[in-house]
């Protein structure tokens, strides 16, 4: 009968109607973090760092496909890191020491 397409990958990209494929998931290290952690993503846009409450600690705005947020202030924790990149929103949890 007809092709069969598999809908579902193990992949963290996105791929558009017109086959490109889009890191959907930002790469973010160290983590846990301690003093800072680096977030890079290709077309990184922008980056809000949340505590556990849900409150932004710190909204970017990235030109460069990496960026390096400063942990070093902040209490110890899990904190939640939403990045833009080429227009796709991910949410990753990074655990601050």
């Amino acid at each position: 009968e007809g092709e069969s397409i598999n809908l579902f990958s193990n992949s963290d990209d996105v791929i558009t109607s017109n086959n490109e494929v889009i890191a959907n998931k930002a790469n973010i290290f160290p983590n846990p973090a301690t003093d800072n952690f680096t977030v890079k993503a290709k077309g990184l846009e922008n980056v809000k760092f949340y505590n556990a409450l849900g409150t932004l600690v710190s909204n970017e705005n990235v030109s460069t496909n990496a960026t390096i947020v400063n942990t070093s202030n902040l209490n110890a924790g899990v904190y939640f890191v939403q990045t833009t990149a080429n227009g796709v929103v991910s949410t990753s949890r990074v655990i601050v020491k």
